[in-house]
């Protein structure tokens, strides 16, 4: 095993704590523009006009990076869940 196994374990579940923080983010991400009306004419029914359009132009390309953030977010979490596993397996190896 490596010189401190409890040190590696520890950070093994580091790891994955800080892998379902960035999972639980990525949901709170998307939660933000859900309902959010993007289209051209989304909003007709509350709200209409020349600012209408600008907010639904600007918030278009915000709403697309917040998915790719969500997605990264997921990405590292999984990178990190697989980071953690072989952090795990090196722990349990017989010292050389």
């Amino acid at each position: 095993m490596v010189e401190n196994p409890y040190r590696v374990l520890h950070e093994a579940v580091a790891k994955e704590a800080l892998a379902t923080v960035l999972e639980s983010r990525a949901g709170d991400l998307e939660a933000v523009f859900r309902g959010v009306p993007l289209a051209p004419g989304g909003s007709d029914a509350y709200w209409t006009g020349a600012a209408a359009e600008r907010f639904a132009n600007e918030a278009r390309p915000l709403a697309r990076d917040i998915v790719e953030l969500a997605e990264a977010c997921r990405s590292t979490a999984q990178n990190l869940r697989r980071s953690a596993e072989r952090i795990r397996a090196t722990a349990m190896l017989p010292s050389p």
